[in-house]
């Protein structure tokens, strides 16, 4: 079995803030709640990545700002 923490747990914060929070923590899988369509651009994407891979992070599912209304 996998346990992971998802990013939403500490809304309102940032999306990157809360994934480095949780890098940080020692978790080892998580997955990412965006909130806005400026996080879906590739530079940003790449930013999560980046930080995902530094910390040995997995990330198990990504889950669009739209994910609320389906």
């Amino acid at each position: 079995m996998e346990l992971g923490i998802s990013t939403a747990c500490l809304y309102p914060m940032q999306v990157e803030q809360a994934l480095e929070t949780l890098c940080k923590s020692g978790v080892k899988t998580v997955e990412i709640f965006f909130n806005a369509p400026s996080e879906l651009h590739i530079p940003y994407l790449k930013q999560l990545k980046i930080m995902a891979d530094i910390y040995g992070v997995h990330v198990k599912s990504l889950h669009p700002f739209t994910s609320e209304i389906e």
